[in-house]
């Protein structure tokens, strides 16, 4: 049987349609697949980049993770060195406490042992004289004999307590030790310093006061910067001879009103302790 030419014709065109509709289809199909292949890998590199960044701050949390941890030891290191050093200081302080008690306990009886003075020393203390030749009373003689016989029979607790009392007393105010020898020479003790000059006489034989107060006012000038009260204790040797000791019982307290005069804000206070015990 014999086709015609053209009934082929006619019957391939629809054929040709189909497979134009299926690569049409194909195409469509691929580019669906680029699409999505496209969005997913533009979601995985998202996610690669977002994935980076988490770890970059996951190495920086980490980073200053251990920098804290490191910065904490350190301290703790500094802190086990300075309790360490604490406790040595703590026992170093200990042991000197330990050793002071232990000085103030000797020093307190020895110190009890010293004021065991020889009754004939105390009683050449109490009657003798001032300077100005005035005897003590009774009653002032009974009252310092009490006294010494309290500081002989004290506990040492006693006399360190009254030791602490008169080194505050010292902190708040000067005590100058004013002592003339048998041969005229007057030593001006201020604790710090020590400075002499002597009392000359005159021809007559008089002590010559007025050259004296200068001298012991220029001298006075030549001393440490007082605190706010000074206080000057007057003793002299058994041989010094009462002619001197009388004039400079009238004399210290004038001595007194020019060194007050002289420093602003300072008071000075004169008192005759007599005979010097072991002079």
């Amino acid at each position: 049987m014999k086709i015609s030419r053209r009934k082929l014709t006619l019957q391939l065109t629809p054929l040709l349609d189909l497979m134009l509709i299926v690569f049409f289809l194909q195409y469509l199909q691929m580019r669906e697949n680029e699409v999505k292949r496209a969005s997913a890998a533009e979601i995985v590199q998202q996610d690669a980049v977002r994935l980076a960044e988490e770890l970059e701050a996951a190495r920086r949390v980490a980073a200053d993770a251990t920098r804290t941890a490191t910065a904490l030891q350190n301290e703790l290191a500094q802190a086990n060195a300075r309790a360490t050093g604490l406790a040595g200081e703590a026992a170093a302080e200990r042991a000197r406490v330990d050793q002071v008690l232990s000085r103030e306990e000797e020093l307190g009886r020895l110190i009890v042992e010293l004021f065991n003075v020889p009754r004939a020393d105390i009683d050449k203390v109490l009657n003798d004289p001032g300077a100005g030749g005035i005897s003590r009373s009774p009653q002032e003689v009974a009252a310092l004999r009490k006294q010494f016989e309290d500081m002989a029979a004290a506990r040492s607790g006693r006399m360190i307590k009254h030791l602490l009392v008169f080194d505050e007393i010292r902190k708040r105010c000067d005590v100058w030790e004013v002592f003339v020898d048998s041969q005229h020479l007057v030593t001006v003790n201020t604790g710090v310093r020590t400075a002499s000059l002597r009392l000359n006489l005159k021809d007559d034989g008089d002590p010559d006061m007025e050259r004296f107060e200068n001298e012991f006012v220029e001298v006075a000038r030549g001393l440490p910067d007082p605190k706010s009260l000074v206080v000057v204790l007057l003793s002299y040797d058994r041989a010094t001879r009462l002619i001197v000791t009388e004039a400079l019982d009238r004399s210290m307290p004038n001595i007194m009103r020019r060194l007050a005069m002289e420093t602003a804000g300072v008071r000075f206070e004169y008192a005759d302790l007599g005979i010097r015990i072991g002079q």
